[in-house]
């Protein structure tokens, strides 16, 4: 058999791998037994995605518009609480991390913008805030591209709208 032959033949047998990597992410879920994190595609393939280093659970998982892009924050022991606090956003597309954003203080609530080319969050201090500290970044480069601090009585910018904290 000719070596151009076998092409077609890999081809098909490769494909209903690839169709489930592509496939839509129906939803991403914790696991409540042990915070881990799965992502379950419209074929129903479940990922059980790796723990980080030190990850206690994962946390506020979310599909973007283009169902093929999810996220979550990674919950760290605290020092200085009795309870694991927020401090990394992952980004997976496509079934792989292609970023993970740490702002360097606890992620209070985040969403995607843009569809998926961008992800606003909350963060700050775990007590005691007066002020809301917002944030804009760019997924695929994982760049901050803007940032606002303000009251909480004050509108935050559209890009930030509907964020808690």
């Amino acid at each position: 058999m000719r070596p151009n032959a076998l092409r077609p033949c890999i081809f098909w047998m490769l494909l209903p791998a690839i169709a489930a990597a592509q496939a839509p992410i129906a939803r991403v879920y914790v696991d409540d037994a042990d915070g881990q994190v799965h992502i379950v595609t419209r074929v129903g393939k479940d990922t059980l995605i790796p723990k980080e280093k030190d990850q206690v659970r994962g946390d506020s998982p979310k599909v973007a518009e283009d169902q093929q892009t999810a996220g979550w924050l990674i919950d760290y022991e605290n020092c200085c609480t009795s309870y694991p606090i927020p401090l990394t956003l992952v980004i997976c597309r496509f079934g792989r991390i292609v970023q993970r954003i740490q702002p360097g203080q606890m992620i209070f609530d985040w969403r995607f913008v843009e569809g998926a080319r961008k992800i606003a969050l909350s963060s700050g201090t775990v007590h005691g805030m007066t002020f809301r500290s917002l944030s804009l970044y760019d997924v695929r480069t994982g760049r901050q591209l803007d940032q606002w601090e303000g009251s909480f009585e004050e509108a935050p910018p559209p890009w930030a709208r509907g964020l808690s904290q």
